[in-house]
């Protein structure tokens, strides 16, 4: 695909032709709807990275170009996620309906008899653990990688948490209480990591255990002994030269210093040193991977597959056909009694 941007001289705004924005516009609505993703800016800046439509270089200039196209009309805002704390509470404000009492309750019809065959499929005689010595959860450290890894995830079951870096007290509890519950039936716990290949985000995924842990003696959760095991599953170097991830030639914090200046106050810090090191003066972050979602789906595959086996899915779905079957046809008959009652 070529480059289609034409770069100012300058710092200012990235620049694209007409055309070429209305494509942009295009393509990145075509992927949402076929996809459902509505990345923040950022995670936008990655796809097109990943498609070869930008450079490294060209981020921060690409996020605020998508922000103009959304001023212009030239892309639907949907696409982009809202920021959740900013959004006004829900009400139900109905309006005059605009079909008839007949097709109202079609229409209720239809929809009760899905609504059923629904609930009958939520009757388990076997759970999905329950024959398996392991059970599995993920955390990632940015959340547009909750998008692209959430289809695979919940067909295994294995609930993905967004540690936005350092987890806080309630998210870390919450896994606990759930790792202490699987314990106590028998399974092992996993916790798969995927952060940023940078000295912050392997610092983070390689003391998650201990960060964890630091809740353990907090009041409620009733557990002596925790046990549960931290796996690192990227991002590696070696993934980041494999997938042809974006490598950034710096190792800028937040607040704009870089950490292999000596004068930075962490630049000494052990993990920092040993990162320099290890790898040198560059980084990735792991939202790269949204320019690869298919490749990311399959790492995390890969990775859950090596406690759950893919087998797994087919194999619980034929042990609770029968019992979701005698729900369908109990359903049945109690419905040829039914009326309704007294409003």
């Amino acid at each position: 695909m070529s480059h289609v941007f034409e770069m100012p001289p300058a710092s200012g705004p990235l620049h694209l032709r007409r055309a070429a924005r209305q494509q942009l516009g295009v393509a990145i609505e075509r992927m949402s709807a076929e996809t459902g993703y509505k990345f923040g800016p950022r995670g936008w800046a990655y796809y097109a990275e990943g498609l070869g439509l930008i450079t490294k270089g060209e981020f921060d200039r690409f996020e605020k170009l998508l922000t103009d196209m959304r001023k212009d009309g030239e892309l639907d805002p949907d696409v982009i996620e809202p920021d959740a704390s900013r959004m006004a509470t829900m009400v139900y404000d109905f309006e005059a309906s605009d079909e008839t009492p007949e097709e109202l309750a079609q229409y209720a019809v239809d929809e009760i008899g899905q609504r059923l065959r629904d609930w009958a499929r939520t009757y388990h005689e076997t759970g999905f653990w329950d024959d398996l010595d392991y059970y599995v959860e993920g955390i990632v450290e940015k959340k547009d990688l909750v998008q692209i890894f959430r289809s695979t995830a919940d067909r295994y079951n294995v609930r993905i948490t967004n540690g936005k870096g350092d987890t806080d007290i309630h998210t870390r509890l919450a896994m606990l209480k759930r790792f202490r519950e699987h314990t106590e039936a028998g399974r092992r716990c996993i916790l798969l990591a995927i952060g940023d290949h940078d000295p912050k985000g392997l610092h983070i995924v390689e003391g998650l255990h201990r960060t964890i842990m630091s809740c353990a003696n907090i009041k409620g959760l009733d557990w002596d002994e925790p046990e549960f095991d931290v796996i690192n599953i990227g991002l590696t170097e070696q993934q980041v030269y494999d997938f042809g991830l974006m490598q950034i030639a710096n190792l800028e914090t937040g607040g704009g210093k870089d950490l292999s200046d000596p004068s930075h106050p962490d630049h000494y810090k052990p993990y920092v040193q040993d990162y320099l090191s290890r790898f040198g003066v560059w980084k990735c972050e792991a939202n790269a991977l949204v320019g690869h979602p298919a490749r990311a789906r399959e790492l995390l595959e890969d990775a859950i597959n090596r406690f759950i086996p893919a087998s797994h899915l087919a194999e619980i779905r034929v042990k609770n056909e029968p019992g979701q079957a005698a729900v369908r046809d109990e359903v049945a008959r109690l419905m040829q009694d039914w009326t309704f009652g007294e409003s």
